[in-house]
Order: C-alpha cells, then sequence, then structure tokens
C-alpha cells in the first residue's frame, strides 16, 4: 500500500528537522573546494618538461612490428571516412558507416595508441574493471556473439573486445596508429576535408607528415588517455609512473591473473599514491 502524496508546499514526514539551508550551505562549500580556478594549468604540461615527458610514453606500442608493416595511409591519398579514435566510439563510428553502405577500405581511423582500445589500450594498471555491467557497456555483444566472461570486465577482456569488433568488420588493417590529426580544414569548392596527420615512428625516427583528404571527418576521441601529474614532484628520485602508463617493469606483475595481480617488485618497498580517485584503487 502506498504512502498518500505530499500535498503541494508541505514537509515531507522526517523532514522537519532538517536544516535545509544550512544543508545547502554545506554541499556548496564542499563543491567549492573541489573546483579550481587554474583548471588544467594545475597539471605539469608532460610532453613540454623533459623530466617528466617519459610518464606521457606509450609502453605498449611495438614500434617495430607497426614500421614493418606497408603504409595504410599516404601523403596525397584520399578516403571518404576520416574517424578521430579508435576506442569503442570511433569503433562505433565506423562500424554503423559499413552497416549503411560503406566498403571497410573507405574508412581509416586515427589515434595515438599503437593499437585499438582507446582508454582500455592505455590503462592496463592491475586490477583494472570497468564500474559499469558489461552486458551494459560492451558494444555489438548480440553482433559479435561474445559473452561476458564476469558482471564486471576486466581491462584486458574490454581491449580484447575492442580488437574483435575491428577483425569482425575487417577494420584491424584500418588502424593509422601512433598518429595525431594536426589540423583539419574544409575546402569548399572540392567539398572536401584537407586533414594534415603526423605519425611517429618511434625513438630515433623521425616523424612522417601526411596531407589526405577526405569526404567526412569524425571526431570520437575521449578524455580517459591523457595522464595528468600534479606540479613540484621534481625533487622525487625514486621511480614514478602514472597509472594510464603502468610500469611493470617496477611492480611486477605482467601476465598475472587480473584478479588477482602478483607485484612482486614491490616488495620490501615504500609506496606513495597520490589521488584517491578508482584508479588507485588497485
Amino acid at each position: 500500500m502506498s504512502a498518500p502524496p505530499v500535498p503541494a508546499g508541505a514537509t515531507p514526514a522526517g523532514a522537519a528537522a532538517v536544516d535545509f539551508m544550512a544543508l545547502n550551505k554545506k554541499y556548496t562549500e564542499e563543491k567549492e573546494k573541489r573546483l579550481r580556478a587554474d583548471g588544467n594549468g594545475q597539471y605539469v604540461e608532460l610532453e613540454k618538461d623533459e623530466r617528466f615527458r617519459k610518464l606521457a610514453e606509450d609502453p605498449w606500442v611495438d614500434h617495430a612490428k607497426l614500421n614493418a608493416q606497408p603504409p595504410n595511409l599516404k601523403d596525397g591519398d584520399e578516403v571518404k571516412v576520416v574517424i578521430l579514435g579508435a576506442g569503442f566510439g570511433g569503433l562505433l563510428y565506423a562500424i554503423r558507416f559499413i552497416q549503411a553502405g560503406l566498403r571497410a577500405e573507405d574508412i581509416r581511423l586515427v589515434d595515438v595508441a599503437g593499437g585499438f582500445g582507446g582508454t582500455w589500450y592505455w590503462n592496463r594498471y592491475p586490477g583494472l574493471m570497468c564500474d559499469i555491467e558489461s552486458y551494459t557497456y560492451m558494444p555489438l555483444l548480440e553482433e559479435t556473439g561474445y559473452v561476458p566472461k564476469h558482471r564486471y570486465s576486466y581491462g584486458p577482456e574490454l581491449m580484447a573486445h575492442a580488437e574483435r569488433m575491428a577483425e569482425m568488420w575487417n577494420l584491424s588493417d584500418k588502424g593509422v596508429f601512433r598518429s595525431q590529426i594536426r589540423s583539419y580544414e574544409w575546402d569548399d569548392e572540392a567539398k572536401r576535408w584537407d586533414v594534415v596527420v603526423e605519425q611517429g615512428r618511434g625513438p630515433g625516427e623521425e616523424p612522417v607528415t601526411m596531407k589526405v583528404r577526405s569526404q567526412f571527418v569524425v571526431l570520437a576521441n575521449g578524455v580517459l588517455n591523457h595522464p595528468k601529474l600534479a606540479k613540484n614532484l621534481e625533487a622525487f628520485e625514486g621511480d614514478m609512473f602514472h597509472t594510464a602508463r603502468w610500469n611493470y617493469g617496477v611492480t611486477g606483475g605482467l601476465g598475472t591473473a587480473p584478479e588477482n595481480p602478483q607485484l612482486t617488485g614491490l616488495e620490501g618497498k615504500r609506496v606513495g599514491i597520490i589521488g584517491t580517485e578508482d584508479a588507485f584503487g588497485c
């Protein structure tokens, strides 16, 4: 039996003792503690800092393997669709284009990473899981015929699913990896986008710059792939890395079960953790 509705303007039962003005004031104070006028200025620009630049480098990429592959995008090429991002968002855009009638050959996915997966490519820290139920979060389960192993999937399973999607829709060789779009400008006369792409080739190699044309440009880049670093860490002389670029060479545990990682490299060491977000609960 449901309770009768509360008349307009009346105080709900049990709420009379609550000082709503004081409660609102408290919430406002707590919110303001978390807002900073300097925004992203509070963080170190990793690429511009010699000491910390390595914290943003890709620890997973296989430059030799990628350099040995024939290029799938060259200076002067024209494709129908250029997609910025090769995570779930970029892959879904590509697959929807294919389902609408485009060929996989007409599509290129440009990503600074060394492979598919987006945030699941970069983040591989021990115990990494998605906090959304896998049956809701993982795209195209019915189409791929895949059944998640866990209610809340671990990171390696999510990255593998991105690779599965790419393979099933013939996109595995359509990823332009280690690459950034430096500019894109619309040519109104040609009705095409002029896209400038810069591709890294690895240590000691000069990057390759390509100007290509496309009919469509899709922005599917995420916001969870770039590490942020607080200032004033210059004096620290020990091993240091970001969870988004986990260093298993320091901690050990690479290849151990994600449900129970064995970080034997940390045995006997004192470990400092900066941050309290979910990524630090591993």
